[in-house]
């Protein structure tokens, strides 16, 4: 990171926040949302809320809205960070290395 900068590990920081979802949602729904829908009784109240739960963890994997898919855009603005500030500090490198080069004889480029 010392090329990149001391901020150059923040979208992998953002890629794995989105991977603790993702698992997380997982062991809701396996554990919790799809073994407790089947076993108990809830008034219409209390099971919409539990529905609308569920479907928030659901929709980790699938989607189910005309809404804009929520862990494809986390991860499309992470991977577009990391472009951003890669190719920027990439070619800030470059040009600090190459200010530090030995001129080239002449005639040749």
């Amino acid at each position: 990171m010392a090329i990149f900068g001391a901020d150059s590990g923040q979208p992998f920081d953002e890629l794995n926040k989105v991977l603790q979802e993702i698992f997380t949602s997982a062991h809701m729904l396996g554990s919790y949302y799809w073994k407790k829908k089947t076993i108990e009784r809830m008034s219409d109240e209390k099971h919409q809320e539990f529905l609308e739960q569920m479907q928030k963890h659901e929709a980790k994997f699938w989607s189910m809205t005309t809404e804009p898919d929520e862990i494809a855009l986390k991860v499309k603005q992470a991977v577009e960070k990391n472009r951003r500030d890669y190719k920027r500090n990439l070619i800030e490198h470059i040009n600090q290395k190459s200010q530090t080069l030995a001129p080239l004889p002449n005639g040749c480029k």
